[in-house]
């Protein structure tokens, strides 16, 4: 069931992305209220809004930070960006095995509706793949891009 939800969350996030456009004014006020009430002293905000939800993107600590708010001000996803070294094990392992001369172009701790996992996006001669994994390293999902 968690894997079905996430799957289904994950496909929306990447299909909204493609469509979404970056427009501070169309950001409804109560949403730029719920962030500020999170991260008060961030002022340097990136809006994205598609059509499941607005995405605040920014940076903390030197780090990439999306924050994705539904309708009613809620945050149902948060995407950290984090270091190679901080991914579990069996994810470096695989990387090492399965996509040996790829550049890893990002890494991710992703909590969506309580679910934790993360993502690795591999990079390769103009080839993009981005991988899934649980929050143990077991690998859930594929995309290729």
């Amino acid at each position: 069931m968690i894997n079905k939800t996430l799957t289904a969350v994950l496909i929306l996030c990447t299909a909204g992305a493609a469509a979404a456009q970056d427009d501070d004014q169309d950001v409804p006020q109560h949403i730029v209220e719920a962030f500020e009430v999170l991260y008060p002293k961030i002022h340097q905000v990136s809006w994205s809004i598609n059509e499941i939800s607005y995405e605040a993107n920014f940076k903390l600590d030197g780090k990439s930070v999306t924050l994705q708010f539904d309708e009613s001000g809620y945050v149902s996803q948060v995407k950290n960006e984090i270091k190679q070294f901080e991914l579990p094990v069996d994810v470096g392992e695989l990387l090492e095995k399965e996509y040996p001369g790829w550049h890893l172009g990002k890494a991710s701790h992703i909590d969506s509706f309580g679910t934790a996992y993360y993502e690795a996006v591999v990079e390769r001669d103009m080839r993009t793949v981005v991988l899934v994994f649980t929050r143990d390293g077991d690998l859930m999902m594929k995309m290729i891009q």
